[in-house]
């Protein structure tokens, strides 16, 4: 098989995945857990995660032919806890960890890049399209929700990073680098789309962050958290490639930038692919302490199509293409892309597929001219 009919094929797959995560009431699930073809021992993804993943996942599928903006903005603004109307008043407009299909909040924790993520997918959306009234009436709620929890220089409320393991407490104010990407973009196009003065002054506020403070001389990278009376943490971490893509906070070519991928390169790569961040131990598998231990991550098939976009914003078309095939020539038979990417050794499988993975192909391909 070459390589245009092994992009081919797994264009193909990818769109089996999508509808198979796309559920009747418009929810998108995170992976197609109710199918036979999705291993047992894996954790159940059959929910949702309302703005990041989906955010990726459904700007991706448009390249796919697949358009299913609607159905999902009617989800979340009729569906999802909270969202809408809450006797909580400060989270309406505001999207939290994951959802169960029915629109039911599974977990409660505030993720501020899920309601950033979405506000810049709408915007992706209408370059091309018309927004559906829907999202517009989105655009309003979730500004007004980013607002009402933000303090000039730091949340006003506990918030979560985008791996669900990491925390900034209102208290110490401090900061989340890819969360305030996330915010700052979309609060940003947000305001392109429906004008909003204090939209457009928090997005920069957050920016100006970014820009001052989270960049580490002395380590020569983007942290990842930063800022506030507590120390920085300067695990490296590949999220900071948001900072590029999609959120276009740092150019790619800024040598700020370039450090921080050198550093990806040099401390999260190897043969299989990138990992999110050193000493990771999340893979994925359903754990039983009886039956099983936790032997550490593996390599993460969307970070490393992530580098692969990255690499060609900087003009690296060699090493893009190198980090896209990367992943590609690891797939199995069934061209189903897993969350996670173990060694030829490891028994473990863990979630396959994650429609985000098979996303970022989409958006990887896309970048690279081959769909």
């Amino acid at each position: 098989m070459n390589k245009e009919q092994k992009i081919q094929k797994l264009v193909e797959k990818t769109k089996q995945v999508f509808k198979d995560c796309f559920l009747p009431n418009g929810c998108l699930v995170a992976a197609p857990t109710h199918m036979p073809y999705y291993p047992a021992q894996a954790k159940s993804y059959l929910y949702c995660w309302p703005g990041r993943d989906l955010g990726f996942n459904i700007t991706g599928a448009l390249y796919l032919g697949i358009d299913v903006f609607e159905q999902v903005l009617n989800w979340i603004w009729e569906r999802a806890e909270d969202y809408k109307t809450s006797l909580t008043k400060w989270r309406e407009g505001l999207l939290f960890k994951s959802y169960y299909p029915n629109g039911r909040l599974r977990e409660p924790q505030f993720q501020p890049d899920q309601t950033g993520t979405l506000l810049w997918a709408i915007f992706e959306y209408g370059k091309t399209r018309k927004l559906p009234l829907v999202a517009e009436k989105i655009i309003e709620k979730s500004t007004q929700g980013l607002i009402g929890v933000w303090d000039k220089d730091h949340f006003k409320v506990f918030i979560e990073d985008l791996w669900e393991e990491r925390i900034a407490h209102p208290r110490f104010k401090n900061n989340l680098t890819y969360s305030l990407a996330a915010c700052s973009a979309g609060l940003e196009k947000a305001n392109e789309i429906i004008p909003n003065k204090e939209a457009k002054i928090i997005a920069q506020e957050m920016n100006n962050l970014i820009e001052k403070e989270a960049y580490d001389k002395e380590s020569g990278y983007f942290l990842r958290r930063f800022g506030g009376t507590v120390p920085n943490d300067k695990n490296i971490d590949t999220s900071m490639l948001g900072l590029v893509w999609p959120f276009e906070i740092v150019k790619p070519t800024d040598p700020r930038m370039i450090n921080t991928i050198k550093a990806i390169e040099e401390n999260l790569t190897d043969e299989k692919g990138i990992y999110r961040y050193k000493f990771d131990e999340y893979e994925g598998e359903i754990e039983q302490t009886d039956l099983h231990y936790k032997m550490g991550a593996g390599a993460w098939p969307l970070l490393t199509f992530w580098m692969s976009i990255v690499q060609n914003k900087i003009g690296n078309r060699e090493k893009a293409e190198k980090y896209f095939w990367l992943v590609l020539n690891q797939l199995s038979d069934d061209f189903l892309i897993p969350e996670q990417i173990f060694s030829q050794k490891d028994p473990r499988i863990g979630v396959k597929p994650l429609l985000w993975s098979h996303t970022m192909f989409i958006h990887a391909a896309k970048e690279l001219k081959y769909i």
